[in-house]
């Protein structure tokens, strides 16, 4: 759903960058924003793959900038802006939900590797010191969901493996790169599937984004879920 919508944008042009940096974050009416379901595999880069030409289809005299990254394979909710207030409130204050993909297995010997135990999901919760000296990192919540049986594979030896597609929403504060798949990778999953469901207050739902590629001018309501914290609700 690509919005047409120019209200509000005259207010941010003639107010320029500097009333962007001041001001109560409540006057969500002075900030221009979108929302893009992005889709794979677009890279976020405004040079090239894409995001850029969709940037300026969101307003063509003052192209809006991605608030942080999502890689090539990670689809999900992007926000767009040149406020400068709002993107460093984005990338410092608040977490996102992702929703995430990884596949287990069962073996007819008695060999598996299963769904999130309640242990892992502790220990996922708790954290883990991240390597490359980035820190401390930790999803805030995880929820596990229904998992999905794969076709099932027999070996040459005769053992059969049954396959499954495990999913679970996690939510975070840290945006270190691919954070969340490393967090997976610690407790022995291995990511296949990402995307962000959710920044803030806001939602892909709460956006009306149904399909990748879709965008949408925020409205003041919507702004106004953005200074929200997900720990908050």
């Amino acid at each position: 759903m690509a919005s047409g919508s120019s209200r509000g944008l005259k207010r941010e042009l003639d107010s320029g960058e500097q009333e962007e940096a001041q001001g109560d974050p409540d006057e969500s009416e002075s900030i221009v924003a979108f929302a893009l379901y992005k889709p794979r595999p677009m890279i976020t880069d405004m040079t090239k793959g894409g995001m850029g030409e969709i940037a300026r289809r969101m307003c063509p005299t003052r192209p809006p900038k991605p608030v942080g990254q999502l890689d090539r394979c990670t689809t999900g909710l992007m926000i767009f802006t040149t406020n400068g207030r709002l993107t460093c409130h984005l990338n410092s204050h608040v977490s996102k939900t992702y929703r995430a993909w990884y596949d287990g297995w069962t073996s007819s010997n008695g060999r598996s590797s299963g769904e999130l135990t309640d242990e892992q999901c502790q220990q996922l919760r708790e954290g883990i010191c991240l390597s490359r000296g980035d820190g401390w990192a930790n999803f805030e919540t995880v929820q596990r969901r229904e998992s999905e049986e794969l076709p099932s594979v027999q070996l040459p030896t005769g053992e059969e493996i049954r396959k499954f597609r495990f999913c679970a929403d996690v939510r975070i504060r840290s945006g270190k790169f691919h954070v969340v798949k490393r967090l997976f990778m610690s407790v022995g999953k291995s990511v296949i599937r990402l995307q962000r469901l959710e920044v803030a207050g806001l939602s892909l739902e709460k956006c009306g984004l149904e399909r990748p590629g879709d965008f949408v001018q925020l409205s003041d309501e919507q702004i106004a879920l953005l200074w929200q914290d997900c720990i908050s609700k």
